[in-house]
């Protein structure tokens, strides 16, 4: 399955697009400021070797973490993923998760404007995604929920162990490998057949 891609919108409007309604209404400017702080964080931490073991990524979720601990609220996380996702790796999705993993709030909304991988890494938070994502989505899931609007790459919720996956497009390639709990809901089709001897808990 070939996941569609959505043209880059000009630099100038890129969060003309998205309104946020945040209960508390922040300044618009300082909103800015520490966006781009976390934006100047992204850049300074070294690539991932994006090996798909778990030793890997374990390896690669840890090293990005480090840098991840900043604090910031879900408004600075919604407008730092619609930057990020312009040219997305295995880093932004674990940055992004990181990011919502240390922030105190509960629930989030991340835009995707190229399909981010890795994103829901160990999650146990509420995640809204407006996009597609790539592969390794909802990786090592603890809890909470993960929606995502589009369609998502291989590997969706390998070793997870709770929470519930929501997808309303397409899955490709395998998923649920290693799957040990929690629940995925996938609302368009698949391109392969699940393994029964992959998943060893867990609802599909």
């Amino acid at each position: 399955m070939i996941m569609k891609q959505k043209p880059l919108p000009p630099a100038g409007a890129r969060f003309g697009k998205y309104k946020s309604e945040p209960e508390v209404r922040l300044d618009q400017a300082e909103v800015r400021k520490t966006v781009e702080a976390l934006e100047d964080a992204y850049k300074g931490i070294p690539a991932c070797t994006g090996k798909k073991s778990k030793s890997g990524m374990a390896q690669d979720s840890a090293m990005v973490r480090r840098f991840g601990r900043l604090e910031c609220v879900p408004e600075h996380i919604e407008k730092l993923s619609i930057v990020l996702s312009e040219a997305p790796d295995a880093k932004t999705g674990y940055f992004l998760s990181a990011l919502i993993d240390s922030c105190k709030a509960e629930n989030f909304t991340i835009h995707s404007i190229l399909p981010i991988p890795c994103l829901g890494y160990r999650n146990r938070k509420n995640v809204t995604v407006e996009g597609d994502l790539g592969d390794r989505t909802g990786n090592s899931m603890r809890k909470g929920t993960l929606r995502v609007s589009g369609n998502v790459g291989e590997g969706l919720g390998a070793g997870m162990a709770g929470g519930t996956i929501i997808v309303e497009g397409d899955v490709s390639g395998t998923f649920a490998k290693g799957m040990r709990g929690g629940e995925i809901r996938i609302n368009g089709d698949l391109d392969t057949k699940i393994r029964k001897s992959d998943v060893l808990g867990g609802r599909i």
